[in-house]
């Protein structure tokens, strides 16, 4: 990881930020760092830093190129603006600044804290629905990058799955000795959700965007509250 200096340099180099200050602030479960970045123009960023090739955020990574532009668009949006985090593009265009090992995303610092374990009061609650109503809402004018967001519902993780449990000669597996008294179930399970989704897959709806993971953790109450980490 870079040290202050080196990501002073980075945010000058690569964003255009001449930083006067740079804090080391929660980044939440998925980010390897985070920093609160006070720009000389009294602009405040929030730096987001995460591992290129860590096995639970690399998918998360290779989709930065998607779904910013996507998430930029819906922040400069009239029904949307100061409710959803606001993506800073790099000097390049490119939602993104790139290390050996790192990928460092940058967005406009939101004032406030997280529901988080407290659990969300009942007018976060409304206020949240009326973010996500939107958020289904949005159509008119998004950027090209909002069609590679569609979601296959494919499951192929049940092909695997049912591969694994059906091997018979696995000795020392801690995993499979972990599951297999379960097979059963796991097999009812897959059954069920292969007929969900074919039942999904004949009915007719639209196609909208959702964030995925909206809870408490995901969201700031600052003077309205906002939704974070897509």
């Amino acid at each position: 990881m870079l040290r202050m200096d080196e990501i002073s340099t980075l945010l000058k180099s690569e964003f255009g930020i001449v930083s006067s200050s740079i804090f080391s602030v929660p980044g939440g479960f998925s980010a390897k760092a985070a920093y609160r970045v006070a720009g000389e123009d009294d602009t405040e960023y929030f730096l987001k830093v995460y591992e290129k090739f860590l096995p639970t955020t690399r998918p998360l990574v290779e989709r930065i190129d998607k779904y910013m532009p996507v998430l930029d668009w819906l922040s400069a949006s009239s029904s949307l603006c100061g409710r959803v985090l606001a993506p800073v593009p790099a000097r390049d265009g490119a939602y993104k600044a790139e290390t050996d090992s790192d990928v460092y995303v940058l967005f406009i610092y939101v004032h406030g804290e997280t529901p988080g374990v407290k659990g969300m009061t009942r007018d976060q609650i409304i206020e949240l629905a009326e973010i996500l109503a939107l958020l289904h809402d949005a159509s008119g004018g998004a950027p090209p990058e909002i069609h590679e967001l569609a979601e296959d519902i494919s499951l192929l993780f049940c092909e695997k799955l049912t591969r694994y449990l059906s091997k018979s000669n696995i000795e020392n597996d801690a995993l499979f000795e972990l599951v297999s008294p379960y097979n059963g179930l796991l097999h009812t399970a897959m059954r069920d959700a292969l007929r969900l989704r074919d039942t999904v897959r004949l009915g007719y709806s639209p196609l909208v965007l959702c964030h995925g993971d909206a809870h408490g953790n995901n969201v700031i109450q600052g003077e309205r509250l906002v939704l974070a980490d897509w």
